[in-house]
């Protein structure tokens, strides 16, 4: 597939996804996009049941590389990043499932036509590991009328920016007809 955009300029893209790899529900996926300004690749894969146990353990290997014109009095930049992750779910009972992840990633922003970098620039590295409880209430998983959907996470970072991040979100519906629900 190819397409332009005003952030990446021309470039073509490749994906590849599949359930059931190897017989047993895998999922792998893969992806590569080349362009004028851009290299982005993918791969990322997930096993049910692993190790005979009820959690799906998966994982994710990125790169990417941008290459931005100057703006806004900033030099032109090259944007420059790889990441894995790990990652881990299981279900708790019918409707909740836990998950967690670890991500390590290395950024290199790096100006061009410049003496010294700016501010801000420069290679950084972060690790990330993050948390989520779901719970599925509703009555359909396509055409819910009713019920409640909740979802909490936490995230903490450390590295060369540290931080700490708390999220809760829930949906409720309520029928007001026969297809219809608030």
């Amino acid at each position: 597939v190819g397409g332009v955009n005003g952030l990446e300029g021309a470039s073509l893209t490749g994906v590849l996804g599949t359930v059931n790899f190897f017989g047993r529900g895998e999922r792998v996926f893969a992806s590569a996009q080349f362009g004028e300004d851009v290299t982005a690749l993918d791969l990322a894969g997930s096993r049910p049941y692993a190790f005979g146990t009820p959690w799906t353990l998966g994982f994710q290997v990125q790169k990417e590389r941008l290459d931005l014109d100057a703006v806004s009095g900033r030099p032109p930049y090259t944007h420059d990043e790889w990441a894995v992750r790990a990652q881990a779910q299981r279900a708790l009972g019918g409707r909740a499932t836990v998950w967690a992840g670890y991500a390590l990633s290395t950024v290199r922003i790096e100006a061009h036509e410049v003496e010294m970098q700016p501010a801000g620039y420069g290679r950084r590295r972060e690790s990330e590991l993050s948390s989520t409880v779901r719970f599925d209430g509703w009555d359909h998983p396509w055409k819910p009328l009713r019920g409640l959907r909740a979802t909490g996470s936490v995230q903490s970072a450390v590295g060369t920016v540290d931080y700490a991040k708390a999220r809760a979100r829930s949906f409720a519906l309520a029928p007001l007809a026969q297809r219809l629900a608030l």
